[in-house]
């Protein structure tokens, strides 16, 4: 493992003008000067001594502060006797985990290996209604299943939506367990030819059986009617009017409670009142009483002279006529008017009816003719109490009455209107995709097509104010101009999983073949193109490759055929710039194939022109190098020659025949310097390595500063 030290540095200006103090042993580096100072916790910067110690005394130093200050984990041994660092990080390498250590760290590998026998062990076990299951979680997938037209379920990340289609079908046997079933359907169609109540009453007649209606009449009460077996008396009986909600029973007792009325042909016995305008029955029908509530009839009877004078018998015509014709010719007709008691001998005398103040009596055959004076005054002036009003005179006056009256109404918008009753008419219009039709007394409104949710409809112009969702199979927009304010438009919405459906926008074009602009997901690139596929088609389109027409811009433009260009690049004649390289390649024997890569090494003629070698990694070297091969080694980063059996750093201008041998002192922002493993390295100092660089050395590898 390798550690880089950085030190506390500037250059002499910023340490003279910020003079800090340093922390007792803390160090601090003149750039411009090359030179140390060490801190003792009172001493500014510029009062401070020069630092001027040897080699020993300062592998000693920092060796003693390295090792005295270590973090978790990481041991470190300092040997005075090379002056090295031994920095040790404790690792086990254990596909179990077995030691369960706490002062260890595990490898990679060791971690891999053991989650994986973890997740490749277990399983999800799985119990439906019936039957039972398990998933292995490493190699298998938990599939939740619906029922076609009954249990639909949705897979969205990581979670699974299970409900009910729109039409639900039950093709079995349908229990409901809880205490109260609601339907809230318009219509509800029975197949059965008998409905089975109270299927739990068997053991018991506790609990009346039947149905019943919610009414309210008031607009503030509800009441209750229907038809039930009542099981205190074990009789069928119809309600109306009732304020009490039947539960298990029907309250005979509640608010408002009355029988109800039947209204329809019976046959057979009857027991009870018969009430109505009309009691059409055949055959012959056997009574004990017939009652009103108030009046019992027990028989008929035929009695001339109504002898048994009963209240409770009912005579024929026969006896009814005989008996009146008697009492007429012996009876009289006896008169009380307000002043005075009269008697007419009905088979003598004379009834005479005269007529009053307004109102006059006439007689024509068998018939008395009562007339009473009227007004006919249209507006009804003298508002008398003694008169009547004509027909006319009522009309004319309703009608004034009318006339000046108004019907005030109001829309959502528009403002409060008035209709006047007597010369205008109340126009109902319908708006876009609307229509209204009068017939009679009924005004129908309508958007003229259905709207189910199976059906395809039409508006004009539609605004929604909310999400507008869209479930059928193709929406087809036919506007001449269509506008999206949305800056960003998906497609494939809801696709998992590995894509397999090519996305993207078709254009359609007559007889000329469709264009495509989009993503190919055989290809995984963005294509451009032409084939016979439409809107409709899915999967992998067959795509014949088309001309852009852009700008282009990007760090790498890679192509698999020829690049033509009619004007230059980056301001370069390319076909007079390709006549120069053809030169150039006959002349030097150079061949694109074999010595230019990627760009080509480029070789520039001129006092200020340079010539680029190749460049890579210390990993990235040929693997078969020929002596005298040269290139740029990134991780050093440094120039180097392969001498025929190893490559060699590339010297800097010096010879062994010069008196010194001259080195870079700083190690320059954002520069990196790496060692290789095994090699050792040898300075003169002082180094300077910037804050934003790092100096790292190698595995098994020494760096010495002199």
């Amino acid at each position: 493992m390798s550690t880089i030290f950085k030190l506390r540095r500037d250059t002499a200006a910023n340490w003279s003008s910020n003079n800090p103090t340093l922390a007792e042993g803390e160090l601090g580096y003149d750039k411009t000067n090359v030179y140390l100072k060490i801190g003792d916790g009172t001493t500014a910067w510029n009062s401070l001594g020069q630092f001027t110690q040897s080699e020993e005394s300062i592998t000693d130093f920092i060796g003693g502060t390295v090792t005295g200050n270590t973090e978790t984990f990481i041991t470190v041994t300092y040997d005075d006797s090379d002056n090295t660092l031994d920095f040790v990080v404790p690792v086990l390498d254990e596909d179990n985990l077995a030691t369960n250590s706490a002062t260890h760290l595990a490898t990679q590998q060791s971690i891999k290996a053991y989650v994986d026998a973890q997740v490749t062990a277990q399983d999800l076990d799985t119990a439906g209604d019936s039957g039972t299951g398990s998933v292995d979680l490493d190699s298998q997938s938990l599939t939740i299943s619906g029922t076609a037209n009954e249990i639909t379920t949705v897979a969205s990340n990581q979670g699974i939506t299970i409900g009910l289609p729109d039409n639900v079908t039950i093709a079995g046997n349908l229990t409901v367990a809880g205490t109260q079933t609601t339907v809230s359907s318009t219509t509800v169609n029975v197949a059965d030819p008998m409905l089975s109540l109270a299927t739990n009453n068997g053991s018991a007649d506790a609990v009346d059986i039947g149905f019943y209606g919610l009414y309210d009449t008031s607009g503030s009460q509800d009441l209750y009617s229907g038809l039930f077996r009542d099981a205190t008396d074990k009789k069928w009986k119809i309600f109306k009017d009732n304020q009490a909600v039947p539960t298990t029973t029907v309250n005979t007792s509640g608010t408002g409670y009355a029988v109800g009325t039947l209204v329809a042909d019976i046959e057979g016995d009857i027991t009870g009142s018969i009430a109505g305008a009309t009691a059409n029955m055949t055959g012959l029908v056997t009574y004990g009483s017939l009652s009103d509530g108030t009046i019992t009839v027990t028989a008929f009877v035929d009695e001339d002279n109504m002898s048994s004078n009963s209240a409770t018998l009912i005579p024929t015509q026969q006896s009814v006529k005989a008996y009146v014709d008697a009492q007429v010719t012996a009876q009289d007709l006896d008169i009380q008017t307000d002043d005075t008691a009269l008697s007419i001998d009905l088979d003598s005398d004379t009834l005479g009816i005269g007529g009053s103040t307004g109102i006059n009596t006439t007689v024509s055959g068998n018939n008395v003719h009562i007339s009473v004076d009227f007004k006919d005054e249209d507006n009804m002036a003298s508002n008398s109490a003694t008169h009547a009003a004509t027909q006319q005179s009522i009309k004319a006056y309703v009608d004034a009455q009318v006339t000046a009256q108004d019907l005030d109404f109001q829309g959502d918008s528009g403002g409060a209107l008035s209709i006047d009753l007597d010369s205008e008419t109340l126009d109902i219009a319908g708006g876009t995709g609307v229509t209204t039709t009068g017939s009679g007394n009924t005004l129908t409104v309508a958007i003229g097509q259905p709207v189910a949710t199976s059906d395809n409809v039409q508006f004009a112009n539609v605004v929604a104010t909310g999400n507008l969702t869209v479930n059928g199979t193709t929406t087809t927009i036919n506007t001449t101009n269509t506008t999206v304010t949305d800056s960003l438009v998906e497609y494939g919405t809801g696709t998992s999983g590995t894509p397999t459906n090519d996305a993207g926008i078709v254009i359609e074009r007559g007889d000329a073949a469709n264009a495509f602009i989009g993503f190919d997901e055989s290809a995984d690139k963005f294509t451009v193109g032409t084939g016979t596929f439409t809107g409709a088609s899915t999967g992998n389109l067959s795509i014949t490759t088309g001309t852009l027409v852009a700008n282009i811009e990007g760090a790498t433009v890679s192509t698999t055929g020829n690049i033509t260009v009619g004007g230059t690049v980056d301001g370069r004649d390319v076909a007079a710039d390709g006549t120069k390289l053809d030169t150039v390649e006959t002349n030097a024997d150079v061949t694109d194939a074999t010595n230019v890569e990627a760009a080509g090494a480029v070789m520039e003629s001129g006092a200020n022109a340079s010539a680029k070698i190749p460049a890579g990694t210390t990993a990235q070297r040929d693997g078969s190098p020929s002596a005298g091969f040269l290139r740029w080694n990134t991780t050093i980063p440094r120039a180097e020659i392969y001498t025929g059996s190893e490559w060699s750093l590339v010297g800097g201008g010096n010879s062994t025949k010069q008196v010194a041998w001259e080195h870079e002192s700083v190690l320059a922002s954002g520069e990196n310097y790496a060692m290789e493993d095994g090699n050792n390295a040898i300075s003169a100092g002082p180094i300077t390595i910037d804050s934003n660089s790092s100096f790292t050395v190698g595995s098994g590898s020494t760096w010495a500063v002199v």
